[in-house]
């Protein structure tokens, strides 16, 4: 820009070096609005162009109870609490058996499910074994399982949708009673010949 300014010797010249000091204008002042908050009647506001679920600051701003609440969607915020899991769940073929559950399996499932806490921290924090509490949570899931298999098994034949996780479950189930079978057949089979040979060498001579 120096040098242009120094060249110029006519109208045109000193219009052109107006028309860059101007680009260079413009370019900060673009500058500025991408990199700091400017307010004023004609600025931006500070939402402006803000990525949807972005990050703030502090960080507990960050979880989905505090996005959520920021637009305006306050139900889970209301139903987060252990007695009522049940609620915060929109199938009501889920909802029913987590409901029927007793308070104490409800605490447990909702510090594993929804707090992300280990079997080992509800274990030490309800001052019993790691053992006793995955058996515990390993008794509930089963209890619930039992219960939702036969909708969605009813769902399916009646050819109503599905989402992919309840048909990766209902695959997932049908494959276990299969496998099950399986081998109950073989220990049938199994017993069945030792029956048959203690028949056969009661009856040889």
């Amino acid at each position: 820009m120096t040098r242009l300014e120094e060249a110029a010797r006519t109208e045109a010249d000193f219009r052109e070096v107006v028309k860059n000091w101007d680009c260079l204008a413009a370019n900060r002042e673009r500058r500025e609005r991408y990199h700091e908050i400017l307010r004023g009647n004609k600025t931006p506001p500070l939402e402006h162009n803000m990525i949807p679920d972005g990050y703030a600051f502090p960080a507990s701003l960050n979880g989905v109870l505090a996005r959520q609440n920021r637009k305006g969607d306050f139900l889970d915020t209301i139903y987060y609490c252990v007695y009522d899991l049940h609620e915060l769940v929109p199938q009501e073929y889920l909802s029913t058996p987590l409901a029927e559950l007793p308070d104490d399996r409800k605490e447990l499932l909702f510090l594993y499910a929804i707090e992300h806490w280990s079997t080992l921290k509800i274990a030490k924090w309800r001052k019993n074994t790691d053992r006793n509490i995955r058996k515990i949570r390993n008794t509930s899931l089963n209890r619930i399982r039992k219960k939702i298999l036969p909708v969605l098994m009813r769902m399916d034949a009646a050819g109503e949708p599905l989402t992919s996780r309840e048909r990766s479950f209902l695959e997932k189930e049908k494959e276990a009673f299969r496998e099950k079978n399986k081998q109950k057949r073989g220990k049938y089979d199994i017993l069945e010949g030792v029956l048959s040979r203690h028949t056969a060498s009661k009856k040889a001579p």
